[in-house]
């Protein structure tokens, strides 16, 4: 079955969420990872341009996020809870120093909404807007860590490739459900979750869930070199992380 206009234009636009879509996307590549012909790529993506979804390079032929979706992003509700948990995350970067971030769930990934990357000179790069596979992330895990197991197999499940294995998106990816199942319930008996470069080569983060706030899933936590003394400090760092997703909790409340 043809997948719908409706549905290729969803499609469309969500291949500018994934890695390597800042150095944008050739109708080519639209038409490969849609799974469509090259004249319903080119027509799905000149229509995203028609209402300023996208832009396009008349040089190189690739499109970029245009205006449309920066207007559609600032309206974005969870924007709010970014701003208020900023001076608790900036604290946190600086205290810790490290690179602090707050994530929320989308469906098997988590966005990050907030990043400070504090006063430290080695930095993990992530920025707002970034994504990750919630098994391979410490934020992920950290909301994965206070879900039901119901839901928490869900996602599970739908996370999974065709050969029952979880994606691998660097060298210490946990990729057996079962093994992850069984370090979903480490975090939970802890408090706080840990990817020890699962997400990341070369990236430790710690962290925890943000309790209480309605309908979103959100965590923050902190993430560093591998090579850095700080991974000594684990149980210590989690301390901090905790204590920012309390207080956190309470400015959201408040």
């Amino acid at each position: 079955m043809m997948a719908s206009p409706e549905n290729n234009i969803l499609a469309a636009l969500r291949l500018f969420t994934e890695p390597g879509a800042d150095n944008g996307i050739r109708v080519t590549d639209a038409a490969n990872a849609l799974g469509v012909n090259k004249s319903t790529a080119s027509r799905t993506l000149a229509l995203l341009k028609q209402t300023s979804f996208l832009v396009a390079d008349a040089d190189t032929g690739r499109y970029f996020v245009g205006p449309a979706c920066v207007a559609l992003a600032s309206r974005f509700s969870a924007a709010t809870i970014a701003h208020a948990i900023e001076p608790i995350l900036h604290e946190l970067a600086v205290e810790t120093r490290s690179t602090a971030q707050i994530g929320m769930r989308a469906d098997h990934r988590v966005v990050f909404i907030g990043v400070d990357h504090g006063r430290s000179e080695l930095q993990v790069a992530v920025r707002p807007g970034d994504q990750q596979f919630l098994h391979v992330s410490a934020v992920g895990k950290a909301i994965l860590s206070t879900m039901a197991d119901a839901d928490f197999e869900k996602v599970i499940q739908s996370s999974l490739l065709d050969d029952g294995s979880l994606p691998r998106v660097a060298p210490k990816s946990i990729v057996s459900p079962d093994v992850f199942r069984d370090n979903i319930r480490e975090a939970r008996a802890a408090g706080f979750a840990v990817s020890d470069e699962e997400g990341t080569q070369g990236a430790i983060g710690i962290a925890a869930s943000i309790p209480g706030v309605k309908g979103v899933e959100i965590a923050l936590g902190v993430a560093f070199p591998a090579n850095d003394q700080r991974r000594s400090e684990i149980q210590k760092l989690a301390t901090k992380v905790k204590d920012a997703a309390s207080a956190a909790a309470e400015a959201l409340i408040a």
